[in-house]
């Protein structure tokens, strides 16, 4: 039996010597500690090295010295070796649970920090989305501002054609009224020269002297001056037609100032219309150029937060990364070194059995 228990200690300590993992909860395996424990308390012990290498002819020595002990000279030492391997049974589930927490620690960390990773990648497209819609706005208002500059400088044109238009029919205005009051005053001249004319010419023809008796067969004096003042009857006709040209060109004075009136009202309101059409356009640049401010603003605070976002996805990213360094040691090796914790443990609990049974038995 004590041949089996060192077997099964130094298999269990072979193993536990073999296991990767990496923390360090004890400084010797459980053969290496049990070689110490039996040199000092147990006679002719069985080398654990021995058991470990094969040595057939070292244990068959070993156990042959031990049964000619005294049955219960190795009792208690047997007793402190059991509470050795519940000792070391203890230090291996402790390996377990701190290898167990330090897995699922860093598995959760990874998958928090994955979540983490998604959500600022998700951040980080709908802030793209945002911004490339803000641009996009932009770009809009530009077009909008260009078209209403666009607007106000063909009104602006229009004034301009409007004005000189309106230059020119002023001018030919005057020029048709001077023209017209030439005209009136030349006639009014021609009037007043025929008026004074015949007015002197009946004076002269009212103080001639009585002609003399008439001869025989001869037609008196008073039928030929009135034959010859017929003549100048006709005077009246011109001065009536005079007056007739006065009152036509009268006329035209006062349609043309009239036209001239109507002419100016159409100016004075076309640039009435005009400004106002200006107004509303520059009220609509001053309210175009308050969104633009309002959308460079807002792409200026998406840029930033773009920039930020980046920056707490690198930190993410390479929180990741040292989590895969610190913790591939643990993830990688984690089923071996379960499964080699599982094999000591039962190895251990054997052993116990064994030396139980052996400790009962003296």
């Amino acid at each position: 039996h004590n041949t089996s228990v060192m077997r099964v200690l130094a298999k269990a300590g072979a193993v536990s010597h073999k296991v990767v993992t990496p923390m360090k909860t004890t400084t010797a395996s459980p053969m290496d500690v049990l070689d110490k424990f039996n040199k000092k308390h147990i006679r002719n012990a069985v080398p654990a090295k021995a058991l470990a290498h094969g040595d057939e002819k070292k244990v068959k020595k070993a156990s042959f010295l031990q049964r000619q002990e005294p049955s219960g000279a190795n009792a208690d030492a047997m007793r402190t070796v059991i509470a050795k391997i519940d000792e070391f049974s203890k230090m291996i589930k402790k390996d377990q649970r701190l290898e167990s927490q330090m897995r699922d620690t860093c598995m959760d960390q990874k998958q928090k920090a994955e979540r983490d990773l998604e959500f600022k990648k998700n951040e980080l497209n709908l802030n793209g989305i945002r911004t490339s819609k803000v641009k996009q706005d932009i770009q809009a208002i530009d077009s909008s501002v260009q078209d209403v500059k666009d607007a106000m400088k063909d009104i602006e044109d229009e004034l301009t054609t409007m004005s000189t238009d309106r230059e020119d029919e002023h001018e030919m205005f005057k020029k048709e009224v001077k023209e017209q009051r030439e005209m009136i005053a030349a006639l009014e001249s021609a009037e007043q020269s025929l008026k004074a004319f015949y007015k002197k010419k009946q004076s002269f023809v009212q103080e001639e002297p009585a002609p003399p008796a008439a001869a025989p067969g001869s037609l008196p004096e008073e039928r030929k001056s009135f034959s010859a003042n017929k003549k100048h009857g006709s005077g009246q006709g011109v001065i009536a037609i005079l007056e007739h040209l006065q009152s036509n060109s009268n006329a035209v004075l006062a349609s043309l100032m009239d036209a001239e009136q109507q002419a100016l009202d159409a100016y004075t309101a076309n640039v009435q219309s005009a400004d106002n059409a200006i107004a509303l356009k520059n009220k609509q640049l001053i309210d175009l150029n308050k969104n633009k401010g309002k959308a460079e603003a807002k792409k200026l605070d998406l840029e930033t937060r773009k920039t930020t976002l980046e920056d707490e996805k690198k930190k993410i990213e390479d929180f990741i990364a040292l989590i895969d360094e610190k913790c591939s040691v643990v993830l990688d090796n984690f089923t071996k070194n379960q499964d080699a914790r599982k094999s000591e443990l039962a190895e251990l609990r054997k052993a116990k059995e064994v030396l139980a049974g052996m400790s009962t038995a003296s």
